[in-house]
């Protein structure tokens, strides 16, 4: 049996944390998802900002959305953009 490691890698920022710790409740491979959505907007993972979170809330809803459900996509957008939200002081 391959037991998957769902811990964050050490190296994260704690923003990046937060959001990989939405991204655990809805999807069984976090960091292969918030890497590559990172990735392919040309955001380091490790290092998120309110600014770069902004940028890729909309790819990783879509891609747990993609490959878990339209609802669990749904609820990871609603929670990153509570999460920005309360990292920039209420700012859209």
């Amino acid at each position: 049996m391959i037991a998957l490691d769902r811990t964050p890698p050490r190296c994260l920022c704690p923003l990046a944390i937060s959001v990989f710790g939405v991204l655990q409740r809805y999807t069984s491979f976090p960091w292969p998802v918030l890497n590559s959505q990172c990735r392919k907007n040309g955001i380091d993972p490790a290092n998120l900002t309110p600014v770069t979170l902004g940028a890729v809330t909309q790819d990783l809803a879509l891609a747990v959305g993609r490959f878990s459900s339209m609802s669990a996509g749904l609820s990871v957008r609603r929670e990153l953009v509570s999460l920005l939200r309360a990292e920039t002081g209420g700012l859209p």
